[in-house]
């Protein structure tokens, strides 16, 4: 194992000890009341004592851990979004979404009788709006696409209102 593998394996390990820790104290605070005892020791409703220089550290740690992950998801998700990603994939993203979007609002030949599903389809409908401004911000979309692009997710979000305020009857068009 090299150091990497090394690094990586003390991270994992201390997300496990830092979410272990997090299940404990939420079992511990959910079930129990702390009553200070001292001014060096917390008792919980059923007799466990925590040191309060003890639970700082804990608290401390756990905000510790996740600033790094915070920082270090920013800086994956930028090198993904903006260096990486597959923008012909983006594109393909961006049609299934708008399709799928279409088929819960019944929007087609694909509905028939069935009821529209407003909240699923808004769901679907923020997925392309996510991808469209990723698109933009790589630059792979004209200005001229851009504003299509615009009115193909506003479309889809005024269909989700739409179905929604109609109790999911379907998509008055």
């Amino acid at each position: 194992m090299g150091k990497r593998d090394n690094e990586d394996a003390d991270e994992i390990h201390i997300w496990c000890t830092v979410w272990a820790t997090r299940k404990y104290l939420e079992l511990v605070i959910d079930e129990d009341d702390f009553i200070l005892e001292t001014d060096q020791f917390l008792r919980t409703q059923s007799g466990i004592w925590i040191r309060c220089e003890q639970l700082k550290e804990i608290v401390d740690a756990v905000n510790d851990f996740d600033t790094r992950l915070a920082l270090r998801a920013e800086r994956e998700f930028s090198a993904f979004n903006f260096e990486r990603a597959d923008t012909e994939r983006l594109f393909r993203h961006f049609a299934d979404a708008e399709k799928e979007c279409n088929a819960l609002l019944n929007v087609g030949d694909a509905g028939g009788n069935r009821r529209a599903l407003a909240l699923p389809a808004y769901d679907q409908a923020l997925k392309a709006s996510h991808l469209f401004n990723l698109l933009d911000a790589r630059g792979v979309i004209s200005v001229t696409e851009r504003a299509a692009y615009i009115g193909r997710v506003r479309t889809m979000t005024k269909g989700c209102c739409e179905a929604l305020l109609a109790g999911g009857q379907g998509r008055s068009a």
